[in-house]
């Protein structure tokens, strides 16, 4: 085979693995994306109910639970190679990794924590730990 030709194979090969990667970081940024708007969704309605606005405190136990289940391992869905300009996540998230982890651990603590004794003290203890992450890695 000619080189140009192989090298053209090559290129395209390339080509088709990068835009699979973009695909897939796409993918994984929606996922993110719906996951945190769910959690967040899960939060406005734990406060309203600890507020006595909405709900009852079996619908406290559900969300809380749901939110111990969505923060379980958050940092993996923030692989090296995920930063997509459609993305809320910094550039902060992959250059401070060990912190980020830090926090995203803190959270799941803090969630699973409010699983287990869902009341307006642990909720804050959770929303706390899910501003300080926000705070310095999110848009």
């Amino acid at each position: 085979m000619h080189l140009s030709v192989k090298f053209l194979l090559l290129a395209l090969a390339g080509s088709a693995a990068v835009a699979a990667q973009a695909a897939d970081t796409d993918s994984l940024v929606k996922y993110r994306r719906n996951l945190m708007d769910a959690n967040g969704g899960l939060m406005g309605m734990s406060n309203l109910i600890l507020q006595n606005k909405a709900g009852d405190k079996a619908q406290l136990a559900a969300a809380a639970k749901e939110l111990a289940s969505l923060n379980k391992g958050i940092a993996a869905l923030f692989p090296k190679g995920s930063a997509s300009p459609d993305s809320d996540a910094l550039p902060e998230v992959w250059s401070k990794r060990a912190d980020f982890e830090r926090l995203a651990k803190e959270a799941e603590t803090k969630s699973a924590a409010f699983a287990k004794a869902p009341s307006a003290a642990s909720f804050k203890d959770l929303s706390e730990a899910c501003k300080s992450c926000h705070k310095d890695y999110r848009k």
